[in-house]
């Protein structure tokens, strides 16, 4: 065979010692999961997978049974976060509940990796609240490929792809992000590129959109301030200028057409010689 690359990260689930094994055939029969919800169907999925790695036994996915073992469902916690989880086990059920469904997937990983750290027990009680709404991931990523201050090859985007092959290891990023609870990202380098914000672009940006929206990653993206002069055929990118303001307005709309969820912008301004609003004598703020 081949020696493992390190791409499954933590996730590359081993089997457990004989007394585990046996602790979780006892706990564990089957899943309760509303699979007709693309991320609790990720959810379930990902618990019967690390099962039959730490077992070699696989349990079935149901989508009702008050008999299963394993229960993911979504209920109304503390209220103060869509994200928070619990993981409520008693003599007969594992429970692992949260407001929202990237919530029982977050729960759904943090109880994986209590099995395979042997913090697993009989009278598991755990909840979980984020104390920080927003966990990004900036990525440095050029429209070419390269990468920059990159040290581990090419990008992991296939721009030149988009959006009509969609790489498998697009998935693999957004399930690693996920199982850290990384909820936002940004794929390129903040020294943007004004192309990212062309029409073509914006269709690969909605690609890999749609790829992590399942696993609670919403799509950021990096621009140029001078977008409107480079690619709208104006001749200024002053942001007091009202032409300026609605091309702005005007490519925002677009994005969210094509991307609902969309985060945001990310800009860095009058730094390292790019464009930006001081250059027509204005402030971050007026720029902003």
């Amino acid at each position: 065979g081949y020696a493992d690359d390190g791409s499954r990260l933590w996730l590359d689930y081993k089997p457990v010692p004989p007394p585990v094994k046996l602790q979780l055939m006892n706990d564990f029969n089957s899943i309760v999961a509303d699979t007709s919800n693309v991320t609790l169907k990720i959810a379930a999925i990902e618990f019967q997978n690390a099962f039959y790695a730490f077992t070699g036994v696989e349990i079935p996915i149901k989508k009702r049974g008050s008999s299963a073992s394993l229960i993911l469902k979504t209920g109304k916690l503390s209220g103060k976060s869509k994200d928070e989880f619990s993981i409520r086990k008693n003599s007969r059920q594992t429970i692992v509940e949260s407001p929202s469904e990237v919530g029982i997937l977050y729960g759904t990983f943090y109880l994986i990796r209590l099995i395979q750290c042997g913090d697993y027990h009989s009278n598991l009680s755990v909840e979980q609240l984020p104390s920080y709404q927003l966990r990004m991931l900036n990525h440095w990523d050029n429209p070419d490929g390269t990468v920059e201050r990159g040290y581990a090859g090419h990008s992991l985007w296939k721009w030149d792809e988009l959006p009509l092959v969609i790489s498998p290891r697009y998935a693999e990023y957004a399930r690693a992000n996920a199982s850290i609870r990384i909820n936002a990202m940004v794929p390129n380098n903040v020294n943007a590129s004004p192309s990212m914000l062309t029409s073509g672009f914006i269709v690969k940006l909605q690609a890999l959109a749609n790829v992590f929206r399942p696993y609670g990653i919403r799509l950021f993206v990096a621009i140029n301030f001078s977008s409107p002069r480079a690619i709208g055929g104006l001749d200024t990118s002053d942001p007091q200028n009202p032409e300026v303001q609605k091309w702005w307005n005007n490519k925002t709309t677009e994005i969210y057409r094509h991307i609902p969820d969309f985060g945001g912008f990310l800009v860095k301004a009058n730094s390292e010689g790019l464009p930006g609003p001081q250059d027509y004598g204005h402030t971050h703020a007026q720029g902003a």
